[in-house]
């Protein structure tokens, strides 16, 4: 938890906090699976933009493919956001309505390279 003295009139003070707890594991083989929860509270907007309470959860599955001195990894993720609060929410919809929740749903494919550079 965070908090700051915010100069107004009034000399009130914000408060805001952000948490998550990502849970690994390695499944059979290559792949593997990632829970990760998280929660964040702005009270005032001052580090959002907007009071609002958002929480959200992701699952991600992976599988990794080494290749010699590469690496291969083909992650899928999913992911639901929720935000709750003055001006909180998200853009939806073709006239940018705001919507209190979101789902997000993304294809990655990463590229690692291992190694020594000889000058």
């Amino acid at each position: 938890m965070s908090t700051e003295r915010v100069d107004d009139a009034i000399a009130s003070r914000a408060y805001w906090m952000s948490a998550q707890l990502p849970i690994h594991r390695s499944l059979a083989g290559p792949f593997s699976a990632t829970v990760r929860p998280e929660i964040a509270w702005d009270s005032d907007g001052r580090w959002t933009g907007f009071p609002q309470a958002i929480k959200a959860v992701t699952g991600t599955l992976e599988y990794r493919v080494p290749l010699q001195t590469t690496q291969a990894i083909v992650r899928t993720e999913y992911r639901l956001d929720d935000s709750r609060g003055g001006g909180g929410g998200f853009f939806a919809g073709a006239d940018n309505h705001l919507s209190p929740t979101q789902n997000l749903f993304a294809i990655a494919l990463i590229l690692t390279f291992d190694g020594t550079f000889h000058r």
